[in-house]
């Protein structure tokens, strides 16, 4: 097998830390960690980066942190996220911080509809390996462009690189909608050999019809109830028969530091229970009247929470 791409997604980038990681003496520096192994993955295997979005926590992420992204985040290929663009507008995208990163050389946009050729290593496995990337920014259909010709290319291999909530058993929230479930992008990813997806910060793979995807998850974790999360990129293969799959590399979090008390995590079942009746609460409301954070503020002030599910929409409200 050969690696030809390393992708990953929801970096989120800030320049403070959040409320459950506080601790850290170097917030930077901790971000920096996770982006260093990126690196060092995309070098072992001299295969580029891919991001499927959300780079950046904030679209207007303010100078210092932009020009530590510039230093530290490895070049790579990418869409945007709902996080990376004004208002989650793609048509304001040239006014976020993600697009500073696109003019100063250090990202290359796969812009929606414009696929990209990408030659990454010649012939493998009597199959030439060229790499047509297809981006597909927040708010983007998924397409494959049966109206273009790709014969000049000699039989590339079509990755869809893609930021869209995507989910499977065990890897969701109650009540995901089955329109986003990974058996019901078996047609819409029909022409693409493999997809990576971004915004489910749950990591996971699978098959959609002949379509190898990954959903790569958070790659920093940020907020408590990510602590049970493994950070992963996907590395994209290209097998000997010249078939294409998709495979997770979990990285290395021994030097994380948490600011948790126990509460936070001892009682899961309980933490489900009062989510979901948060979640009911907020389906209630009439979304013209309330927008996201009255409608927390509004549950905390009228129901009893436990310590860790009031700490959890604390931070959620904070990333608002």
């Amino acid at each position: 097998m050969k690696v030809i791409a390393v992708t990953c997604s929801d970096i989120h980038l800030t320049l403070t830390a959040p409320i459950s990681r506080s601790t850290e003496p170097d917030w930077l520096e901790a971000q920096g960690r996770v982006l260093d192994q990126v690196r060092a993955i995309s070098e072992e295997h001299q295969a580029p980066i891919i991001y499927a979005g959300d780079i950046f926590h904030k679209y207007n992420a303010p100078p210092e942190l932009i020009n530590w992204a510039m230093r530290r985040l490895p070049f790579g290929y990418a869409v945007p996220g709902q996080h990376d663009l004004p208002l989650h507008n793609y048509d304001d995208i040239k006014k976020s911080a993600y697009w500073t990163l696109v003019e100063s050389g250090k990202l290359i946009d796969l812009e929606w509809s414009v696929p990209v050729w990408e030659e990454t290593f010649g012939e493998i496995y009597s199959r030439n390996c060229e790499l047509m990337l297809h981006g597909f920014p927040w708010g983007k259909d998924i397409r494959f462009p049966n109206d273009v010709s790709f014969e000049q290319y000699r039989n590339p291999i079509h990755l869809a690189v893609v930021h869209k909530y995507i989910w499977k058993a065990g890897k969701t929230y109650v009540g995901a909608p089955e329109q986003e479930k990974l058996s019901a992008y078996e047609s819409i990813l029909k022409g693409f050999d493999a997809a990576t997806f971004g915004d489910n910060h749950k990591a996971f793979d699978g098959v959609a019809g002949d379509c190898a995807v990954i959903n790569t998850g958070c790659l920093i974790r940020r907020k408590a109830d990510e602590i049970n999360n493994r950070p992963t990129v996907g590395l994209v293969y290209m097998l000997e028969n010249g078939s294409v799959q998709t495979m997770p590399h979990y990285l290395d979090t021994s030097e994380d530091l948490w600011s948790l008390d126990e509460s936070m995590t001892a009682d899961a079942e309980l933490v489900k229970e009062d989510m979901g009746r948060f979640l009911k609460e907020l389906r209630s409301l009439n979304s013209d009247e309330y927008n996201f954070k009255d409608a927390v503020t509004q549950f905390l002030a009228t129901n009893k929470v436990s310590e860790g599910v009031k700490s959890i929409l604390v931070e959620v409200l904070e990333d608002e």
